[in-house]
């Protein structure tokens, strides 16, 4: 069985070292992450752009790594296909017997007005291209792999054939990731990755405990990118400018490299939107060792009760506290530690494993419903 992984979150702008283009966080933690992983394993897997053959029908898998395009795929995998033609494509495409897979990994239908993809899936802006569409391509697939509880529950009712496949992370990445020394030792520094375009008042809901905050803690935005109508880390929380160190927007496999802080952060509003993500953020900073405090949400009250992996802040003033444990080195070690050793049953090869199963799972139920 050979599975084409086909994803719309790719970067417009950003290449690799090759001149490839760079996939989207998204699209690297559901789909390409997994590509090596899988092909170690021996399976058949392609990785790119969908395409569709219009004399054939089928679906394919236009590879951005030079390998052409991929026609003979018995299942294709998409993620983030919006358009009114996918409707009719897939249904050629199905009707000449593949198999056709959507990843869900975000609630767009309870978007953020805050949040820049709102505009982007609105129906009244794009009529042939949005959530609307979205959500009819999602009906008419074969199955659904859905990254959250949330998400399975709300997919399940648009589609019978929902599994859920939560996030995992790849902890070779950040294995080589140190403990961060400041050259100003006087303040513990906090992090948080992430585009500052693409929240929803998250960041806020720090404001009212930032003073208190820059008492013990100076910041750090990974992946500042400056740019008209994209907000500035610093305002979003209230922090004095000077008291916020930033590093570059990278691609998602190098997002390792701007981890210079002590402690993570994952605010989150308290939103339907929110309560549909992963704690995927969570994870890449237990991966490299670093302690974090993240609200509450569905998926962090498991990770952190349940797996025992970083501190809950069921509300934001728990922030001011629940850092504040972290000022002393040692209990940043300690923490580190077993963030290290915990955080290894997420490892991207145990959901290589997993995702295959899924897959072949919905490829399994499809051809029952077609005899």
């Amino acid at each position: 069985m050979k599975i084409g992984f086909a994803s719309n979150d790719w970067s417009r702008s950003m290449r690799d070292a090759v001149g490839a283009p760079v996939m989207g966080g998204s699209g690297h933690i559901r789909l390409g992450q997994f590509f090596g992983p899988l092909r170690s394993k021996g399976i058949d897997v392609a990785l790119g752009i969908l395409a569709h053959n219009s004399v054939t029908g089928a679906f394919g898998v236009h590879a951005v790594n030079g390998s052409g395009d991929h026609f003979d795929c018995d299942v294709i995998v998409m993620q983030r296909y919006m358009h009114e033609q996918v409707i009719s494509d897939m249904k050629r495409a199905q009707s000449i017997g593949q198999v056709v897979i959507n990843d869900v990994d975000d609630w767009y239908w309870g978007l953020s007005q805050k949040n820049a993809a709102h505009s982007l899936v609105n129906p009244k802006n794009y009529p042939a291209e949005n959530s609307e569409w979205y959500r009819r391509i999602i009906e008419q697939s074969d199955g659904v792999l859905a990254s959250t509880p949330f998400l399975h529950e709300k997919m399940s009712k648009w589609n019978e054939n929902t599994i859920l496949h939560t996030n995992y992370v790849s902890c070779d990445q950040y294995a080589n990731v140190e403990a961060f020394e400041p050259a100003n030792h006087s303040k513990m520094v906090v992090g948080w990755m992430g585009s500052t375009a693409h929240r929803s008042g998250d960041l806020e809901i720090l404001r009212p405990y930032i003073r208190q905050l820059e008492k013990f803690a100076s910041f750090h935005h990974a992946g500042d990118f400056i740019q008209p109508k994209v907000p500035r880390f610093y305002k979003e929380i209230g922090a004095s400018s000077g008291n916020v160190t930033t590093s570059p927007f990278v691609a998602p496999n190098q997002v390792h490299l701007g981890m210079k802080f002590q402690v993570g952060i994952v605010p989150l509003n308290d939103i339907p939107f929110n309560h549909a993500k992963s704690y995927i953020k969570g994870l890449e900073y237990a991966a490299a060792g670093i302690p974090f405090v993240a609200s509450w949400s569905p998926q962090y009250e498991e990770l952190t009760q349940t797996h025992t992996i970083g501190d809950l802040a069921r509300s934001p003033a728990e922030y001011v506290e629940l850092l504040e444990k972290y000022l002393y080195p040692e209990e940043r070690a300690k923490e580190s530690a077993l963030l290290r050793r915990r955080v290894k049953k997420f490892d991207v090869r145990v959901g290589a494993g997993l995702l295959y199963s899924a897959i072949r799972q919905i490829h399994k139920a499809t051809w029952n419903e077609r005899r």
